[in-house]
């Protein structure tokens, strides 16, 4: 029997689109041939898709879906365009009915499937500048999503919880930012992009008994590892998406950055 969530609709517009994906091999961008963006999003996957699958990058999950196609690739303007939003959100939607996330995490045997947003502008030179334009990007997206969906079943939506997941559409999402001013050497990258990872297919990887082996031989090849990597419950969820600098000083900075840019309470109902 298939679930029902393959066949809901997708209640955000098309118009600020920027889908695209793999098929066969060719890479498909929502973008019209020969535009600006259609040539943006063509080298910025082509970059990607070299980065992420090279033999050195440290986590095997971003090397597997690099090298087996199984992720959607968008691209947009401008990250902080609270209108690029509504077109990220579409695109969301449609990744999880096509690449069956959240309900149908590992079909096929591709256990690694992942949604990768990439951006024009800005190109982050600070780690506090990428984190400003993330934390913009996510709120925007939460006004977006809330009003068709609530917050996924099983996650809190306090961002100081240790049970937080970022919630979008039908599924929980872990959340790293790369661009070229961030802080750990792993997430330094020529271009801005976020990459979505369901819970669900995290989850999955623990009901298999496979995610703990996978996390100990992604520790085991990179170089040091980021005091805030940690597992779901034991470290704040949160700090891993921007990976800032391990520090009292940064942490009240981060804070206080996210209050500006969030609010005290972002994701949380108003009272």
């Amino acid at each position: 029997m298939v679930d029902k969530l393959q066949y809901r609709s997708n209640p955000f517009p098309k118009e600020f689109s920027g889908y695209g994906k793999i098929t066969g091999s060719e890479f498909i961008s929502a973008y019209p041939k020969n535009s600006l963006m259609q040539k943006f999003h063509t080298d910025a996957q082509i970059y990607f898709k070299g980065f992420a699958g090279a033999q050195d990058f440290p986590c095997l999950a971003g090397r597997s879906i690099a090298r087996t196609d199984q992720y959607a690739f968008c691209a947009y303007p401008d990250m902080k365009d609270p209108k690029i939003a509504q077109g990220l959100m579409h695109d969301m939607i449609r990744f999880q009915q096509e690449f069956g996330i959240p309900h149908d995490p590992i079909a096929q045997g591709h256990r690694f499937r992942s949604f990768v947003a990439t951006f024009r502008s800005p190109l982050p030179h600070t780690p506090i500048e990428g984190a400003e334009a993330l934390y913009e990007l996510l709120g925007n997206m939460h006004e977006v999503n809330k009003k068709h969906y609530g917050w996924a079943d099983g996650f809190s939506n306090n961002t100081d919880s240790p049970n937080f997941g970022y919630s979008s559409g039908d599924s929980a999402f872990f959340i790293a930012s790369f661009h070229p001013g961030a802080y750990d050497v792993s997430r330094k990258s020529d271009i801005n992009f976020v990459v979505f990872n369901s819970h669900a297919m995290l989850d999955a990887l623990k009901a298999e008994g496979k995610f703990e082996r996978l996390r100990d031989v992604i520790r085991k090849r990179q170089e040091h590892v980021h005091p805030y990597l940690g597992d779901h419950g034991e470290v704040l969820e949160w700090r891993q998406y921007a990976l800032l600098e391990p520090e009292p000083m940064m942490e009240k900075v981060e804070i206080d950055l996210r209050n500006k840019v969030l609010g005290l309470c972002p994701f949380q109902p108003k009272k």
